[in-house]
């Protein structure tokens, strides 16, 4: 392996370390959103537990949220929240840092769209089309879609036209 492939697979390295980390925060800023939409205003202690689950926690959550009538009942009982601490770090100091941010955010829309088909499975049958037009969706049409999976009773209505 010469040094021009060593230097790619360690830019590959790191911007998959962002992708995966990118996906976890498009489920769980999915489901907060979701949660705050059903249920209102969040309490910090569901917001905070959101932010420490792990991927078994929020698939779990996630097919919840279309059937219970409470935040609680979505949860499964009360909240006990873990603290999160702020590193502090400064965006973008490094290249790798640039690469891994990268990688994050395109994980985090494809995190979205994972949490919608997974729900819409969940409630409707859904075609290689709609799982299509998930993907070709922009951040804005999947920001209306994953409210509208909550409520909508056919497919088609999550995905109409806004008025």
């Amino acid at each position: 392996m010469n040094l021009e492939d060593s230097f790619d697979r360690v830019v590959e390295n790191i911007r998959e370390g962002g992708y995966e980390e990118g996906l976890d925060l498009g489920e769980k800023a999915t489901l907060l959103r979701q949660l705050e939409f059903r249920f209102g205003p969040l309490p910090m202690a569901f917001v905070l537990r959101v932010a420490t689950a792990d991927e078994e926690e929020l698939e779990h959550w996630t097919r919840r949220i279309l059937a219970k009538k409470t935040i609680e009942a979505v949860f499964g009982g009360p909240i006990w929240a873990r603290l999160i601490w702020d590193s502090g770090k400064k965006p973008f100091v490094s290249t790798a840092e640039r690469l891994r941010h990268e990688g994050r955010l395109e994980g985090e829309l494809q995190g979205r769209r994972a949490t919608l088909i997974g729900q819409l499975e969940q409630r409707f049958s859904v075609s290689e089309r709609s799982r299509e037009r998930v993907f070709a969706g922009t951040p804005a049409e999947l920001d209306v879609w994953t409210l509208r999976v909550l409520n909508c009773a056919t497919l088609e209505e999550v995905f109409r036209a806004s008025s």
